[in-house]
């Protein structure tokens, strides 16, 4: 490995694991071949400003990757786990996987099943985007006539929209000056409000509910609560080295290109990378920590007083929890994302002994009344937010007797 490879993969390294638990690694390539028109290969056609070669990919939640060759042969090549399963003499425009199915949109509007095989056509239409739902539905995007159509998996139109559909999340960004935005994106079943420092083209959602801002730099990894959780940085800087065979002596340096990255529905994240002598897919792998706090903000200021019928707990709200902040006079613009759902009463009979769960209050509320406390004992208490699946940290422990 030579220096220059060595400072690249480190710079690669640093930007992707520095942001926090969680972390992209990689990347690994999932699938390359040389230059060429055969199997396996991948056409380019050079030009005098840019070259035309494979842009357009698409990744299903199985791991298989399609490759677009609408510009050269007018072909789909399908590889999953670095083998060539499939190739489909089609034109693609764009395509997306609805879990293992494969639509394309090019010269027409098409479905294929893993295996390949076309399962139907609708020659009369074509689009200039596509994008899978959730629910395994298919929304295509008309640019000559500014509009969204929906289609269910058998290919029966369900509606149409000249505007962006939640589905695909309503997106309303606000500049705060000094580079910092926030966006606002609605989708039917949630909101996200997320703060940066970076302009993002176009955001995703996957299928656990992290939201993602993308450009052509890199990808930001937000949770269900707004708060940016990673950052991947796309390399612009990397260069490969040819020596000439009959001078060793002798190397030229040639930029390696990377393609603007896209988000498979489990987190990672993929792209093409263009060398001199090979094109590939290549992947970085998310990587969970399950004990990270990826949640909302704590609660704090918790308090425990002996009431009428057992003991009284008081705490200030999670700043994530706008009903109650709101409460306080702090405007939402002031507070953080509002992702709290509820709070979560935990107690044990010991100093940092066994806590369980004994109770819940909805966001907003920040007080419970414990009656089950008996009398003449001592109670040891914390509180946690809760954001659906998503958990704050606890509060300091805090004991009261009744």
């Amino acid at each position: 490995m030579g220096l220059r490879t060595i400072i690249i993969f480190l710079f690669v390294l640093f930007r992707v694991c520095g942001t926090g638990y969680a972390f992209w690694t990689g990347p690994s390539e999932e699938a390359s071949g040389s230059w060429g028109n055969q199997p396996g290969q991948f056409a380019i056609n050079y030009q005098e400003t840019h070259d035309i070669f494979p842009t357009t990919i698409a990744i299903s939640s199985s791991g298989q990757i399609a490759i677009s060759e609408d510009q050269t042969l007018k072909r789909v090549q399908i590889f999953k786990g670095g083998t060539l399963e499939k190739i489909i003499d089609t034109f693609a425009f764009d395509m997306v996987f609805s879990n293992s199915d494969l639509f394309v949109s090019g010269g027409g509007f098409r479905k294929y099943d893993p295996a390949g095989n076309l399962i139907w056509n609708k020659p009369e239409i074509s689009f200039f985007a596509l994008y899978a739902t959730f629910d395994g539905n298919i929304i295509g995007y008309n640019r000559k006539e500014n509009k969204y159509s929906l289609y269910s998996p058998t290919g029966q139109l369900i509606k149409t929209s000249a505007e962006r559909p939640l589905e695909l999340g309503v997106v309303k960004t606000e500049s705060r000056g000094s580079g910092n935005y926030r966006i606002t994106i609605i989708y039917p079943d949630k909101t996200y409000v997320l703060t940066s420092d970076s302009y993002f083209e176009k955001y995703v959602r996957d299928n656990r509910g992290y939201v993602y801002g993308l450009n052509s730099g890199g990808v930001w990894k937000f949770n269900q609560c707004g708060k940016e959780i990673a950052e991947l940085i796309v390399p612009t800087e990397e260069k490969e080295t040819i020596t000439a065979k009959n001078a060793p002596d002798q190397s030229i340096d040639f930029d390696v290109e990377y393609g603007q990255p896209i988000v498979s529905a489990n987190g990672d994240v993929y792209t093409w990378r263009k060398s001199l002598n090979k094109y590939s897919i290549v992947k970085w792998t998310w990587v969970d920590d399950p004990n990270a706090p990826t949640g909302p903000d704590a609660p704090s200021g918790l308090s425990v007083a002996p009431s009428i019928n057992g003991l009284y707990l008081t705490w200030t709200a999670s700043p994530n929890d706008l009903s109650a902040v709101a409460q306080a006079g702090v405007t939402p613009a002031q507070a953080g994302p509002g992702c709290v759902t509820k709070y979560e009463i935990a107690r044990a009979t010991s100093a940092g002994g066994v806590h369980s769960t004994i109770g819940t209050v909805d966001k907003g509320v920040i007080k419970y009344n414990d009656t089950s406390a008996s009398a003449g004992t001592t109670y040891y208490y914390k509180i946690r937010a809760v954001a659906g699946t998503e958990y704050s940290p606890y509060t300091t422990e805090v004991s009261g007797k009744r």
